[in-house]
């Protein structure tokens, strides 16, 4: 998997991703997301901002698919 560029393309609505973003802790931090309401949703501790928008968010990229073993 490669990482696009939000200048590209989007995220679906209700789909979740990783995003490479940047924030006032962090010079760039990889953070899990979701589009909502075509904005993209911090997914961390279960908070969302309250105008439902993200840091400055560059690329995106799907989630992996999960494991096919539970062990």
């Amino acid at each position: 998997m490669e990482w696009i560029s939000v200048k590209d393309i989007l995220p679906k609505n209700g789909q979740v991703f990783l995003t490479y973003c940047s924030s006032a802790e962090r010079d760039w931090e990889v953070c899990v997301c979701k589009m909502i309401d075509g904005k993209i949703c911090d997914m961390g501790n279960d908070i969302w901002n309250e105008d439902y928008t993200f840091w400055d968010v560059t690329h995106w990229m799907p989630l992996p698919e999960p494991p096919k073993s539970k062990q």
